[in-house]
């Protein structure tokens, strides 16, 4: 039996421009004050991150979470590397379904673009049951470390690294 580590990084969308009749909520851009927001939390983040090897890089289909990913992505990483896009991601995902990608990722550094509630329901079983609100812009990272037996890996423990609340900021 196998056991290994992998850290995830759940980042909610930072501000986007306001829903509109002519803009659908898919394709909703970050506003000036999101992309701000961005540029600072990962100035935060900067300190609080060892791992400097090639993530993998998840985002929801959603304009606003993609855009986010771009910057989190130049800020700390090659530009080059490739983000890819989840449909699942935009809507309420299980936690089975999240863990079966996680753990057949290529990377055990996985970064993940997306949406409330289901950051904060995910966050809530993964890592802090206490946690209200998982704010735009807020990043969280948890080490997940799974069992591996045969070609089933399971989920053993979960911890809560650190948060950086953008809030705090």
């Amino acid at each position: 039996m196998k056991t290994y580590t992998k850290t995830i990084y759940l980042v909610r969308h930072t501000n986007a421009e306001p829903l509109t009749e002519k803009l659908p909520n898919l394709e909703r851009p970050l506003s000036e004050k999101g992309i701000e927001k961005a540029h600072k939390v990962c100035q935060k983040l900067k300190s609080k991150i060892s791992d400097n090897s090639e993530p993998t890089i998840l985002s929801s289909p959603a304009k606003r979470a993609q855009e986010t990913a771009f910057i989190f992505r130049e800020y700390f990483n090659d530009k080059t590397i490739e983000i890819t896009t989840l449909d699942w991601l935009y809507q309420d995902f299980d936690l089975e379904t999240f863990l079966d990608y996680v753990a057949i990722a290529n990377s055990n550094n996985i970064w993940c673009f997306g949406h409330n509630p289901s950051f904060l329901n995910l966050l809530q079983k993964l890592g802090d049951k206490n946690l209200k609100n998982f704010y735009k812009s807020m990043v969280v990272a948890i080490n997940l470390t799974f069992q591996q037996n045969k070609e089933l890996s399971t989920l053993k423990k979960s911890k809560l690294i650190f948060t950086v609340n953008p809030k705090l900021i």
